[in-house]
């Protein structure tokens, strides 16, 4: 499951195993944003664009339009996309290892590293 670190500003995300009980992998959609722990967002790590392999963190949420890096599309083949950007989220080396940290890379139809399952 995407993972939250901890709740603090620059917090990696990774993927862990999931735990219905953890706070950390509950994440929300409002249209706009993905949400964490209330208050924070998903975030690309400065908002480096046209770049494979930037690292995720999380960040406190800017009100309304907000910063761009937090910004996300979920797709119908089931990847999150960065808005108004060719970069999916994408699980890094494709290892699903306890504690590999996410990134974004460019979307690739068919890529299974980017393809997450939104319960």
């Amino acid at each position: 499951c995407l993972t939250a670190s901890s709740n603090a500003d620059g917090a990696t995300v990774v993927v862990e195993p999931c735990t219905s009980s953890n706070t950390a992998q509950t994440w929300v959609h409002n249209g706009q944003t993905l949400l964490v722990f209330g208050n924070k967002c998903l975030d690309v790590t400065n908002g480096v664009t046209n770049t494979n392999g930037v690292k995720m963190q999380i960040w406190t949420c800017t009100p309304g339009q907000g910063d761009a890096a937090q910004h996300w599309t979920i797709t119908s083949t089931k990847t999150i996309q960065w808005a108004g950007q060719t970069e999916c989220l994408d699980l890094s080396g494709g290892v699903l290892t306890s504690g590999n940290q996410v990134q974004v890379w460019l979307c690739e139809t068919g890529n299974a590293n980017q393809v997450w399952n939104l319960v």
